[in-house]
């Protein structure tokens, strides 16, 4: 079309119709360098913009000495770099009608066509100063708070699911409530700045599924100026909200509230106890108190809810778990023991109170009370065996003492008719029958209050060596004996027949133990404690220990504190464990001389007696 008014007067029939504000210019180049133009055509939505701007003017008319910086030049001379590409000019702000308007746009530019078209962006420049005006009195006002408050924006994998957040804002409180300053940076990962992550995304997942949740913290000089503080988090839109509220001029409140709230606080604070709080009909507790994590040998994120303490009770208490239930129901409160089971399936005995109690809302619940009480129990059955022990060596005695002067009537009278009728089986077996009788009541007497001896200066190592033929002989050909000495001059004083007892006795046990081809081990070594099955804690002072080990199956742990007594049948453990009236002996014997026994078993690992007496450390 070479006819320039045709293209004007179509132009103008585009114009009139036109909702755009669009201007066609005639542009001038000097060197490859857009210097000036003329404007050949405008939609009438220009004239609203700028009445100047007609057809036949030229743009230095129009800009004048703003020629050179006027946002359509620069962004012209940027579009000769890409043609017919449209580029987006910076906003400017020109006075129409009386009034400041903001004008945005785009420039399109060609060999022969410069094209320019505007937008008035005054309304939502307008909305983003109000919003933006908005957003910092709103952070104004959080500033003047003396809560730490941070807005988070949640980072969710792929699922959907909760898994890290970003800090987009701190307010003045929050820098000021933290010493880490770097970690309240907006752009910061909570990941790897917050001190209790587990237990914080626990709180934050749970609040951005609509359930606002506060925790009690308390954190470690090095962490924060302030030992105690609440945490309330609350999602807001996408936007997780964290409000912390610096709580430690309030603990003296916070001291009695608790006290009166069944000394809540003192037992948390000052008793090495469990303190668990529920609420009626929710498997999450609201409360758990940190030595949980210790007790159970789990993270305390883990702990939180009712389903993870009834999965940790050992399968033997299900019953039990019933009749607590009941108790509950009947009763509102519930005391005794129970078996649970920590991460790496070890058992422990806890002792368990709980009790129903009113939520400061009123809603029911319950508060329990757990307390690892293994030590002490294992203690009292220690001090019910020895007490044990003590009243059978009692009886043992007594018996003993009585059937050996019986024995001694029976043996005479053995004898006479012996010397009358002449050789007889019948007095032979009674003979032997009265002498094995006599044997049996010297064992006895031997762990009631000791057996009568000549103690004198022994060298353990020489002593084993010169009883070693013995101990071959009892052992084989059932099982191999081996030795490990301590090849030192380890003394100690005893009745040599006594040490015999005491390792034979051992050794007969560990050989009757022990598989068909398996080894019984007998070894000597210098201690600087003794142990003892009867005693919580080790004595400390040099011994002499001489340990004798199977390969059996070891003691079964429901005898194994009544494998010392006397009167004990060891008839169930024939061919396994070998233990009998011989232990008995070897305990009399062995605390005859101020020693100590010590039993180490386990199922199907074996067993090892440890006799420990103290040490000869002059001539």
């Amino acid at each position: 079309m070479d006819d320039p008014s045709i293209l004007r007067e179509i132009l103008g029939q585009i114009g009139l119709t036109s909702t755009r504000a669009v201007a066609a210019v005639k542009p001038v180049f000097v060197d490859g360098v857009f210097v000036d133009g003329t404007v050949l055509w405008i939609t009438n939505k220009v004239l609203d913009f700028n009445p100047r701007v007609v057809p036949g003017i030229t743009l230095l008319e129009l800009f004048g000495d703003r020629w050179a910086t006027h946002p359509t030049t620069i962004t012209a001379n940027l579009a000769l770099q890409q043609p017919g590409v449209p580029l987006s000019q910076p906003s400017v702000t020109m006075e129409v009608n009386g009034q400041d308007r903001t004008f945005g746009g785009t420039v399109t530019i060609t060999d022969s066509l410069l094209i320019v078209e505007y937008e008035d962006l005054t309304d939502i420049v307008t909305k983003e100063q109000a919003a933006e005006a908005s957003e910092y009195n709103f952070h104004d006002l959080l500033d003047g708070l003396d809560a730490g408050v941070v807005l988070l924006r949640p980072i969710l994998d792929p699922d959907g699911s909760f898994s890290d957040a970003e800090i987009n804002w701190t307010n003045v409180a929050s820098r000021r409530m933290w010493l880490n300053q770097e970690g309240l940076k907006v752009g910061t990962r909570v990941a790897s700045v917050y001190y209790d992550l587990d237990d914080w995304l626990l709180a934050a997942r749970s609040a951005w599924n609509g359930q606002p949740t506060a925790r009690m913290l308390t954190v470690d000089p090095s962490v924060a100026p302030w030992t105690s503080a609440t945490e309330m988090l609350r999602r807001v839109g996408d936007t997780l909200v964290e409000l912390t509220i610096d709580r430690t001029q309030d603990k003296v409140l916070l001291d009695s509230l608790a006290e009166a709230d069944h000394r809540f606080a003192s037992l948390i604070d000052d008793l090495p106890l469990t303190v668990l709080v529920s609420q009626e009909g929710e498997d999450q507790l609201d409360f758990v108190s940190p030595n949980a994590a210790v007790m159970m040998g789990r993270p305390l994120h883990e702990l939180r809810t009712f389903t993870a303490w009834a999965m940790s009770l050992h399968p033997d208490e299900a019953p039990n778990a019933v009749q607590i239930a009941k108790n509950l129901g009947l009763h509102g409160h519930h005391e005794g023991t129970l078996r649970l089971l920590r991460a790496d399936g070890s058992e422990f005995v806890a002792s368990v109170r709980i009790a129903r109690r009113l939520s400061p809302s009123g809603r029911e619940g319950h508060i329990g009370i757990i307390a690892d009480i293994s030590d002490q129990q294992r203690l009292l059955d220690r001090l019910a065996s020895g007490e044990r022990l003590e009243t059978l060596g009692r009886t043992a005695g007594s018996i003993a003492h009585d059937f050996n002067n019986l024995l001694m009537i029976v043996s005479g009278n053995i004898e006479r008719a012996r010397s009358q009728v002449g050789e007889s089986i019948a007095l032979d077996t009674a003979q032997v029958a009265s002498q094995r009788a006599a044997e049996l009541a010297t064992s006895l007497l031997s762990f009631a209050r000791g057996r009568q001896g000549s103690p004198r200066r022994l060298h353990i190592d020489q002593f084993l060596r010169n009883f070693e033929p013995i101990l071959h002989g009892v052992t084989h050909p059932r099982a191999a004996l081996d030795r490990e000495y301590a090849d030192q001059q380890l003394a100690v004083v005893a009745d040599e027949s006594h040490l015999q007892q005491i390792v034979l006795n051992l050794v007969t046990n560990a050989r009757d133990a022990s598989p068909v081809g398996g080894t019984v081990r007998v070894a000597a070594r210098l201690a600087d404690r003794a142990y003892c099955h009867l005693l919580d804690q080790p004595q400390y002072a040099p011994h002499v220990a001489i340990s004798v080990s199977d390969q059996g199956d070891g003691v079964p742990p429901h005898i194994a504190s009544r494998i010392w007594e006397p009167f004990f049948s060891g008839r169930e453990l024939t061919d396994r464990s070998g233990t009998g009236l011989g232990l008995s002996t070897v305990h009399g014997l062995a605390h005859q001389y101020g020693g100590h026994v010590q039993l180490e078993t386990a199922p199907g690992q074996g067993t090892t007696f440890t006799v420990y007496l103290p040490l000869a450390t002059s001539e």
